[in-house]
């Protein structure tokens, strides 16, 4: 979760940010850990406001302090979010394929947005 919420961030800021910019740090990564916290809450029906302030409190940061990457916070918590749903959807032990797959499938996306941003793909 933590590598794949850093690669997701990655692409975010390649997608989101100017090109002539540059980003050092794993922050976007924590914010895919705080996306998948605040899902996984959800789903077993928690209350999730203290992690849906914290995370608005954070990300607030990106977009008024100079120097700090909202695309990488961005990018981490979608991608976050979109893992800890493949989780909590597959909680089964039967469904570790399907979870398998799907993880795969997030990887792959984030993969092909990174080729073809990049034009590796010659598209």
């Amino acid at each position: 979760l933590y590598f794949v919420s850093l690669f997701g961030s990655s692409v975010g800021v390649l997608w989101l940010a100017p090109a002539d910019g540059w980003v050092l740090g794993a922050s976007g990564a924590i914010f895919g850990l705080m996306a998948a916290y605040f899902v996984i809450l959800r789903s077993i029906g928690q209350n999730t406001s203290q992690v849906l302030g914290l995370i608005a409190v954070n990300l607030m940061f990106g977009f008024f302090v100079a120097g700090v990457s909202w695309q990488a916070h961005v990018g981490g918590l979608v991608t976050g979010g979109a893992i800890a749903l493949v989780y909590s959807g597959t909680r089964n032990p039967s469904q570790t394929q399907a979870r398998w797959i799907s993880v795969s499938a997030i990887v792959a996306v984030l993969g092909f947005l990174t080729a073809f941003r990049t034009g590796m793909l010659g598209l």
